[in-house]
């Protein structure tokens, strides 16, 4: 009994003595730049995938394949990122036919050591149409040392 009795009382004491911050997230700041549809992709576009995008030569080739069929860059919120400064986290859903779509949400957080990118991949939903569609949305994050972990969930 006494032994046990100890053992409560140090660790009541150790959880007493923990930092409170220890376990805390931060928002991160993020910045969407694009969100929306490419429409007309093929079989052969780009894969249901959340990718993180740290220069300009990776943002250049991930413009060019978004921009395949038809221009959507031009209509990006911006096109130009200082990678010195932010990194890219682009999210593209299924490819649906018929016109239906998933629409994505992403947050991110940050722990001690790590960023937590949270990507939500809701339901389709349907429109008329013969093409193939393909939902995606693309932020900036401010640039870390820190590793990036990627979590999905499909509603």
């Amino acid at each position: 009994m006494y032994m046990k009795t100890l053992m409560y009382i140090l660790t009541a004491i150790l959880l007493v003595s923990c930092d409170d911050n220890m376990y805390e997230f931060q928002t991160v700041e993020i910045t969407t730049i694009a969100s929306g549809s490419l429409f007309g992709i093929t079989e052969t576009s780009i894969n249901k995938q959340c990718i993180i995008i740290a220069s300009d030569a990776e943002w250049q080739a991930c413009k060019k394949e978004m921009n395949a069929v038809c221009d959507v860059s031009g209509y990006f919120t911006t096109t130009y990122i200082d990678f010195s400064k932010n990194e890219i986290i682009a999210a593209f859903g299924q490819k649906e036919i018929a016109g239906s779509y998933n629409l994505i949400t992403l947050d991110a957080v940050e722990g001690e050591s790590m960023v937590y990118i949270h990507v939500r991949y809701h339901d389709g939903v349907s429109r008329t149409g013969l093409n193939y569609s393909q939902s995606f949305v693309i932020m900036t994050i401010p640039k870390t040392d820190k590793a990036i972990q990627i979590n999905t969930v499909v509603d």
